[in-house]
């Protein structure tokens, strides 16, 4: 005889094929002959011989299937929504568990305590999981269709923007930064970021100096002789406390000369300013201040309110999107089980009458199926469908 997939047969059916197997092992046949005859494995057999000899005839008893009450389970639409909220908003020791981080284990503790239902720490990982997959995928479509992102919306990387504005690329531009105070500091971290072949970093106070030239990537000069490095370098960056001008208009259009008018970008990001704005009259010199990277960040941070609505549709419309795949990943126990019942009938039935059709040949024994299985799928279509379709929720969400 064919072996049969017993999964797919009822439980009173396996319980009685698991009697039968015993009661002929018992008789005298070997294992592997009643493992030939009754169309099971030579291992089922001898794990239910050893089940029968240890427990008795409960273990071959009929048993039921799917998880026991309270034992597991789905949340509905609204514990979801509410969940997430708490997640989103609140870390675990401040709702009171005993977590730091949000890891499943939390997550399950936290859905068993304001949910009262159960949830082993696969189900929670697979919720996690899509909704991060989901997450990282959303972020991927809001950067490909939209410019969020695009423009600066801080002071240090508004100086970026502009000195690519001038040059194009930054690749090969050397940088001076004088000061070495925190906005400076970003800065320069951008300016490197973004490419420039050296930074040379000066301040009052060497250490601070030597502080930032490690954390950017940059060289160290001696305050007292950076007027010198000036015509060097194609982007100054001031910052100092001084409470005079350290760059006046005579010394850059000394520098200028030296330089053979090639373009300089100048940013005086200093209260007070460090930089002549009688600097700008010198050709070829470009100077922003601090004044002049805020009307730059406004602008974009308007135009940042707009592209963030596109922004937001995107996101509600994959929302919308993951929560539909969870109301049918919800669904899918209960469509599981649909389907096990409709095998184990089609099979029942085919059982019940197969002595009615003498010997079949294993090829007509695999139509047999192939044509009871394909009816039963038809039949069971509609009712699936029916089940996939979004419900709305009791509490009235949809």
């Amino acid at each position: 005889m064919r072996k049969r997939d017993a999964r797919f047969l009822s439980p009173d059916a396996q319980a009685e094929i698991r009697l039968r197997v015993i009661n002929a092992v018992h008789g005298g046949m070997k294992q592997a002959e009643a493992a030939r005859i009754f169309g099971v494995s030579r291992w089922s057999v001898g794990q239910w011989t050893k089940s029968h000899r240890e427990h008795g005839a409960d273990a071959l008893a009929a048993k039921r299937r799917g998880r026991r009450k309270g034992e597991a389970g789905k949340l509905s639409v609204s514990q979801a929504k509410r969940m997430r909220a708490l997640i989103v908003g609140k870390m675990p020791d401040q709702l009171k568990l005993p977590f730091y981080l949000w890891t499943r284990a939390a997550v399950q503790r936290l859905i068993e305590r304001e949910c009262k239902v159960h949830l082993s720490l696969s189900a929670v990982g697979g919720y996690l999981g899509q909704v991060m997959d989901r997450a990282f995928s959303v972020a991927k479509r809001v950067r490909s269709e939209t410019d969020l992102g695009e423009s600066a919306v801080s002071v240090s990387y508004a100086a970026v923007e502009l000195a690519r504005e001038i040059f194009g690329k930054l690749q090969g531009k050397r940088v001076l930064v004088i000061g070495a105070g925190k906005m400076a500091e970003s800065a320069a971290r951008h300016l490197h970021r973004a490419g420039v072949s050296e930074i040379l970093v000066t301040n009052r106070t060497r250490e601070r100096a030597e502080a930032m030239a490690e954390d950017c990537g940059g060289r160290v000069i001696p305050y007292e002789h950076f007027e010198d490095t000036v015509p060097e370098v194609d982007i100054v960056l001031a910052s100092s406390g001084a409470p005079h001008f350290i760059l006046t208009r005579d010394q850059m259009r000394s520098a200028m000369s030296r330089r053979r008018n090639r373009p300089m970008f100048l940013i005086d990001i200093a209260v007070p300013r460090n930089i002549d704005p009688a600097v700008n009259e010198v050709d070829s010199v470009f100077l922003y201040d601090i004044d002049d990277l805020g009307k730059v960040v406004d602008d974009n941070l308007r135009g940042r309110v707009e592209t963030a609505k596109e922004a937001e549709e995107i996101v509600r419309e994959e929302v919308d999107r993951m929560v539909l795949r969870l109301k049918t990943r919800a669904a899918a126990p209960e469509i599981a089980m649909l389907q096990e019942q409709f095998e184990a009938w089609r099979r029942g039935e085919i059982e019940r009458h197969y002595s009615k059709l003498g010997a079949l040949t294993p090829q007509q024994e695999e139509a047999l199926h192939l044509i009871t299985r394909g009816l039963m799928n038809k039949f069971a279509h509609r009712l699936i469908s029916e089940i996939k379709r979004p419900k709305s929720d009791p509490s009235g969400d949809e």
